[in-house]
């Protein structure tokens, strides 16, 4: 059952949001308590996806940029079966890239608002 409850959180947590996991392997290596993941992809369409959401359902907090590109170099997940009532489980994501650009989804990026452009000279 614990080792049901980790798979899951790697894929809710990692599995959305990058490309190429193999399920299988992290099966294997969970056993050991130790998992490493190398040179993960971003799924740039799965992070943009929850972007939109996120910003339907706060549109105060949305931006307008959208993630093109980037990756993780490097995911540790250290489970300690022999304590696991007492001891955390503990993730580690280093090296991570995130590549942004304008997202002109509403049409306004790069496009000056009327009050803006407007200096006040009619002539």
């Amino acid at each position: 059952m614990a080792k049901k409850a980790i798979l899951d959180l790697l894929e809710t947590t990692i599995g959305q949001y990058v490309l190429d996991i193999d399920p299988k392997s992290l099966n294997v290596a969970i056993w050991g308590g130790n998992v490493q993941l190398h040179n993960l992809r971003l799924d740039t369409e799965a992070i943009n996806g929850k972007l939109r959401q996120m910003s339907a359902d706060q549109p105060g907090l949305s931006l307008p940029l959208r993630v093109s590109g980037g990756g993780v170099g490097f995911v540790e997940v250290e489970v300690p079966w022999t304590k696991i009532g007492s001891k955390s489980v503990v993730m580690r994501l280093t090296d991570l890239e995130v590549i942004v650009e304008p997202d002109d989804a509403d049409g306004m990026v790069g496009t000056a608002h009327a009050s803006e452009a407007d200096d006040g000279d009619d002539t």
